[in-house]
């Protein structure tokens, strides 16, 4: 019997995040160019609090957990997916060299998620592991190859 599989963490650009926006901050204080640069501190600062929500979150969970008995992957990687269930046998394919997951059945998604991850040519529902580091992701899909 398999032992079950879990990722910790994803893959995190915090702190090249937050040196954009302390650059931004910098050059508007410099510059005194506050209302020029506004839109890019707005945008920066949302982005530094995106990042710092997924590294929270992932420092009390984990961002992908397989669970081999009940079949099932359990993903968190990324905002728009909290601790969602997905039966291993929803899984239509795999892409390999991308590191994404296609799903059969769309229920398993919520409305939202559908939105996000339907594929306009195929019509395929696209699962995104994007923000897991490469070798955690590899790992991940070798896990699920073999369980199919």
């Amino acid at each position: 019997m398999e032992q079950n599989f879990i990722i910790k963490k994803g893959e995190s650009s915090l702190w090249l995040l937050i040196a954009g926006s302390l650059f931004f901050i910098t050059l508007a204080i410099w510059t005194q160019g506050y209302l020029i640069l506004l839109p890019a501190l707005f945008i920066s600062n949302v982005a530094v609090f995106l990042e710092v929500i997924m590294h929270l979150r992932w420092t009390f969970s984990f961002a992908v957990f397989v669970d081999v008995e009940k079949q099932e992957m359990v993903l968190n990687h990324s905002l728009f997916f909290r601790k969602k269930k997905i039966s291993l046998k929803g899984i239509k394919e795999m892409d390999i060299q991308k590191g994404n997951i296609i799903l059969s059945d769309p229920s398993l998604l919520s409305k939202w998620q559908r939105v996000l991850c339907k594929n306009k040519k195929t019509g395929d529902y696209i699962v995104s592991l994007g923000t897991i580091h490469p070798c955690d992701r590899k790992q991940l899909i070798e896990l699920l190859l073999s369980l199919r």
